[in-house]
């Protein structure tokens, strides 16, 4: 996979980063990218960092301006968020993917629910929004005792999350819910739910928490997909979005120092602490190859 670029087409909400003048320390690296990497990495309006013998100057403005800077030459290196299919592409740049913010559905250890089809999903989704009520037995029917049990839908996403846009565009037609606030039940703390709650969650539950998140079964399939790093990738779980480390020119000096520096000191560590859902290791290693990186 050395030397092969990713294509994909993004609306990025972006954060961008100016050029700064050349400092002591040599050349500036221009930077730009989503403004949720940004936030995750701990980057402020005018953040500054040093990678190797170069300075790297951070401006946040959250336009898909960046975006266009990197590919008119007035940037080196940009974090790039997917949020839908009809952006500009990135045919000619290099993308090092580096993971996935999600939307997951979880229950419960004592609910025996372990997939749900996409179809159920949006029918509760309906329901919940229109304040009705589905139930547990048509989703388990070989399950008496959840027979005639409802569902209650909580939620722990919101508006400002990485993913919501996907969720809006799964299951809302794009439109935010005038009464998304007040739709279904939400509980202080999601860990606390009931068997009978199914729990919208914008990152996946924590190990030992009593949930589990629910594979999803997609038309045409007949087996569900969990949201694990895998299956993020090939689309088999579709409710994600993708960040990407994109460059211009993989060869240029700093942009390799950049690069180098973000994955020997870790950054990466930060967006995973953010619910970030690292790429596949053997997928981002073999990026990496083209950066004489090997982790």
């Amino acid at each position: 996979m050395s030397g092969q670029v990713f294509i994909f087409r993004f609306l990025p909400w972006l954060l961008i980063f100016s050029v700064a003048n050349t400092t002591l320390l040599g050349e500036s690296i221009r930077v730009v990218g989503s403004n949720f990497a940004g936030a995750a990495l701990k980057l402020n309006a005018e953040s500054s960092s040093i990678a190797g013998s170069y300075d790297v100057e951070y401006l946040m403005s959250g336009s898909v301006l960046g975006l266009i800077k990197l590919k008119e030459d007035f940037a080196d290196v940009a974090f790039v968020l997917q949020t839908s299919d009809n952006h500009p592409s990135l045919e000619g740049l290099t993308s090092i993917p580096l993971g996935f913010w999600g939307i997951y559905f979880a229950v419960a250890d004592g609910n025996p629910s372990s997939e749900v089809r996409m179809t159920d999903l949006f029918e509760i989704l309906r329901k919940t929004r229109d304040g009705l009520k589905s139930e547990w037995g048509p989703l388990l029917p070989g399950e008496p005792k959840w027979t005639n049990r409802l569902i209650f839908v909580t939620f722990d996403l919101k508006e400002s999350d990485p993913s919501y846009s996907i969720f809006l565009d799964r299951f809302f037609d794009k439109v935010n819910p005038d009464n998304f606030s007040s739709m279904g039940e939400k509980i202080e703390n999601p860990y606390l739910s009931g068997v009978s709650n199914l729990l919208v969650m914008s990152r996946l539950p924590k190990t030992g928490s009593g949930l589990r998140v629910l594979s999803l079964i997609q038309e045409g399939q007949s087996v569900g997909f969990p949201p694990s790093p895998e299956s993020m990738f090939f689309a088999d779980y579709p409710l994600h979005t993708r960040l990407l480390l994109v460059v211009r020119d993989p060869k240029d000096t700093k942009v390799r120092a950049f690069v180098r520096d973000f994955f020997e000191k870790n950054r990466l560590e930060l967006l995973l602490q953010a619910g970030l859902v690292s790429a596949p290791e053997n997928v981002q290693k073999q990026t990496l190859l083209e950066f004489d990186l090997d982790f």
